[in-house]
């Protein structure tokens, strides 16, 4: 008869209730919660993150502030709230 191997979890070190094949690495309490971080990792969601932010810079009024004044005034016109008092 065989040994059963045990794995454990790699920041605690609690043994795992699991078959070494399964692929776990951390307990429930250690696990990512982002699943990108489970298949990954953390070199390559770094740099997917990067590669995300650094794409994103055409959006919102960040481009055109005159824009966002004038979207703001159409806005506050529409309020039915009323001015501060």
């Amino acid at each position: 008869m065989q040994a059963v191997k045990t794995i454990h979890c790699r920041k605690c070190k609690k043994p795992l209730d699991v078959p070494y094949w399964s692929g776990r690495e951390f307990c429930d309490v250690h696990r990512p919660a982002n699943p990108y971080k489970r298949r990954y990792t953390d070199e390559q969601v770094v740099e997917a993150m990067r590669r995300g932010g650094r794409n994103s810079n055409n959006g919102g009024f960040a481009n055109n502030p005159q824009l966002a004044r004038e979207a703001g005034r159409k806005g506050g016109m529409a309020s039915r709230r009323g001015p501060k008092v």
